[in-house]
């Protein structure tokens, strides 16, 4: 694989990270993380980046007012989640968060010798997100049995389309809807590059 190539899944990974953190429109609107997620997509995918190319837009359409009430009406309650962003829901057999699936992320994080002190769960979307951009930036491939190809065929792959599939049936926002549609692309983008 190609350095560039690396460089562009890993802009993607970390970029879309940032966006499942609760928005913040001075921080978005003022940084370059839209115009780099296209920049990254078009080296990717066509589909991918006309998908990515609508996020700026979908985005500038809500008040931060109406964004974060969405984000929270659907990743973090309180009357319940709509899609939690959390693997262990999907992964484990008890649908529960921080479940078996968080531990084992736990462990290959610190296996990787990374110290979490966060607020969030190591199985959270955007700390697997990120994780996944530092083993790319770190010149890692998708290649068969690869730290980077197992932790993302284990325990990332298998939880990202039900998790989409909740946010895009959960919503009308369009911005949501796009980001889970980016996130899918992102996912089955870097997928197909892994040898079987």
């Amino acid at each position: 694989m190609e350095i560039s190539e690396l460089k562009s899944q890993a802009g993607l990974y970390k970029h879309l990270s940032m966006l499942f953190y609760p928005p913040d429109k001075s921080e978005l609107t003022g940084s370059s993380v839209f115009d780099s997620l296209i920049h990254f997509a078009k080296q990717m995918d066509s589909k991918l980046l006309l998908e990515v190319s609508r996020l700026p837009k979908n985005f500038d359409s809500y008040s931060e007012q109406e964004l974060n009430i969405e984000f929270s009406k659907l990743f973090l309650g309180p009357f319940g989640l709509i899609a939690a962003p959390y693997g262990s829901v999907y992964l484990d057999d008890q649908f529960q968060v921080n479940g078996p699936s968080t531990v084992m992320v736990n462990r290959i994080y610190m296996n990787h010798d990374l110290q979490l002190e966060l607020s969030e769960l190591p199985d959270h979307i955007a700390i697997e997100l990120e994780f996944i951009a530092l083993l790319l930036e770190e010149g890692q491939t998708f290649e068969k049995g690869s730290e980077l190809e197992l932790f993302h065929s284990n325990y990332f792959e298998p939880w990202i389309s039900p998790f989409c599939e909740k946010i895009i049936n959960g919503t009308d926002n369009g911005y949501f809807s796009c980001l889970a549609r980016v996130l899918v692309g992102v996912t089955k983008s870097c997928s197909i590059n892994i040898p079987i």
